[in-house]
This record gives structure tokens, sequence and C-alpha cells, in this order.
């Protein structure tokens, strides 16, 4: 009976110690997530403060100047706390900031030293298009990408790019419709031709013209005319203008049935006849 009692009560011994193990590991637990707690509260509010030296690494960028994007990080790492910068939030930001960005990719480093590494996937530029009462002075182009947005003033290095220039009468009402149109137009012409444009003009009816570098100019009409059409008839007064080595002033391809050609009344002022001197070239090298 002794001995019965004395197993009991060991056991019950044991399970108390068991007890106060278990109770002693928790309240140790609780203890540790208390100090947690009050350093990630630190971290939070004090961190944010103190300015941390970070290396910004741009790269890709190829028309967004690297000085702009390694400001906009820094002043975004002034308010935030590098430790619990969000990589993916920065990006998303930077996206919506600067409309050229297409994607971007974001990686922070602590070692050896605190860094943030960011590369850019920019939109294609084809266009830049400028007010045409101001071509000269314009600082707020806009620049077209090649799904035809319109993006306003971008900060971006235009020495870099080699795109068609826009000269809209109305910038403010041109549309993505429209631009997608031209180039649309530009894309089934022949690359000899369009070497030879110096700028296109669009005046407030959205009629388009080709002025080219010899001050010669190509009136194709309305945006929404047929551009097969438009082609076909630039292809035939082309050959004639070959043909009868005309150096035309400008040449109309807006009527329906036919292509109007105005010679250069003064072909002793200087003036190369372009269209014979870029396709003449062509053909004799066939």
């Amino acid at each position: 009976m002794i001995n019965e009692q004395n197993i009991i009560q060991n056991r019950i011994n044991i399970l108390r110690k068991r007890r106060n193990s278990i109770r002693k590991t928790f309240q140790i637990f609780i203890l540790l997530m208390f100090i947690v707690s009050l350093i990630t509260l630190y971290m939070k509010l004090a961190l944010p403060a103190v300015k941390v030296n970070v290396n910004v690494q741009v790269s890709n960028n190829k028309l967004l100047t690297t000085e702009v994007i390694n400001q906009y990080v820094l002043k975004y790492i002034n308010n935030h706390n590098i430790l619990f910068l969000s990589p993916r939030v920065l990006s998303r930001q930077i996206i919506n900031d600067f409309p050229l960005v297409e994607n971007v990719i974001i990686r922070k480093y602590f070692f050896p030293s605190p860094r943030i590494y960011v590369s850019l996937i920019e939109k294609q530029i084809w266009a830049i298009v400028y007010s045409t009462n101001n071509v000269q002075m314009d600082k707020n182009p806009k620049y077209v990408t090649l799904d035809g947005e319109l993006i306003n003033n971008i900060n971006m290095e235009e020495h870099l790019i080699t795109v068609f220039r826009i000269h809209a009468d109305d910038i403010n009402a041109l549309t993505t419709e429209q631009v997608n149109k031209i180039k649309e137009f530009l894309d089934i012409l022949d690359r000899k031709m369009k070497k030879v444009i110096n700028y296109i003009h669009i005046n407030v009816d959205s009629e388009i013209t080709f002025v080219l570098n010899n001050e010669s100019k190509v009136y194709l009409g309305y945006i929404d005319n047929d551009l097969k059409s438009q082609k076909a008839k630039l292809d035939s007064a082309i050959k004639l203008l070959l043909e009868r080595e005309i150096n035309p002033k400008y040449v109309d391809l807006s009527p329906e049935s036919h292509v109007v050609i105005k010679p250069d009344p003064d072909n002793t002022n200087g003036k190369s006849n372009l269209f014979k001197k870029i396709f003449k070239k062509s053909k004799s090298s066939e």
C-alpha cells in the first residue's frame, strides 16, 4: 500500500516538474516576443530618422537619366526604414510616377554596405511631338511609345534616341489613334524615303504633311485616309518625278483619283532633287 502511494506521489512530482518547465518556457517565450516587439517598434519609429548612406545603382536605363532615378529612390528611402523597405511597393511607385517605365526590378542589399539595385525596362519611343508654334522653345514635348501612348515630359536623354519629329498645331488634341495611324503609314514607306523626312506636321483639321530635308512637302491629307492608297499614289508620283526629273515644291496625295505635283519654280536655288538623289541610287545599285 505504501509503495503504491509512493509511486503515485512520484508521478505527481514528475508531472508538476514538467508543468513548471512548460510554464517557464512559455514565460521565456513571451519575454522574448516582448523584447522583439520593442526592438521592432524602435526600428520602425527611430531608425527612419537616422540618415543612412545608401548606394543606389541604376541599370538598363537608356532614356531616363540615371540622376533622376537616383534622386527619386534616395528621396523615397529617406522617408522609409531601409530594413522594412518593400521593393515591390517602390517598384509600383516608380512605374506610377515615370510613365516611360514599363517594368522595374529592385533588389536591396545590406552587406558589405547598404545599397539598392534598380533595373529598368523602358517603353520604346518612336516619335517626339512638339507644338508647332513653339518648336524651338518647347520644353514640354510629348513622347510617343510603340503602343501609341502619349507621355508628357519625362526627364529623358533626348540625344540618346533617333526618332521622328511631329509638329502638331494642337498638341493637346492629338490622340493615340492619330499617332498610330501615322506610324502605320511610316511602316509601309520605303526605308530611303523615311530617312529624308525632316518632320511630320499635323494641322488642327488632322491633316498630315511630311516635310522633307530639302523643304519639299508631301501632303497626305486626313489621317483616316486609306493608307495603302496613299502609298500607291506616292510610289506613282516618285516614278513620275524620276522620269521627268522634276524637283517638286510639293506633292499632294489627298485627292481621291489623282496626285497633284507642283514643281519647284526655282531649280537654281541650290536645292538638290531629293527624290532623284535617293531613288536613282537604289535603282542603279540593283
